[in-house]
């Protein structure tokens, strides 16, 4: 008798458990064995070829950001509008200073 779509779904399912359970031990075993060979060898991250990966990815320069705000009395205080607010002008707008009066 052939199998009913609803029967193979069943089956799918239950090898896809066992395919993922088979595939976490094997992965496991392979870390083991990875980290025996590079305490053996002594091989470095460099050996391996991650930091090549790592070079490039970190070879773009990134353009600098204009300051946008600067404080009144301290020119070397700016912030460029992006990241965190500077602790000075958060203190700024806590005094009730608007944003606006800083811009460059």
């Amino acid at each position: 008798m052939e199998k009913t779509y609803q029967e193979l779904c069943a089956e799918i399912e239950i090898l896809k458990q066992q395919a993922e359970s088979v595939r976490a031990k094997e992965i496991s075993n392979a870390i083991v064995e990875v980290k025996r060979l590079i305490k053996e060898y002594g091989l470095t991250a460099n050996d391996c070829g991650f930091s090549a990966a790592k070079s490039a990815s970190s070879s773009k320069k990134l353009k600098a950001v204009p300051v946008k705000y600067r404080h009144p009395d301290n020119a070397a205080l700016t912030w460029t509008g992006r990241g965190k607010l500077p602790k000075w002008l958060a203190e700024m707008e806590a005094q009730g200073r608007q944003r606006e009066g800083f811009l460059v």
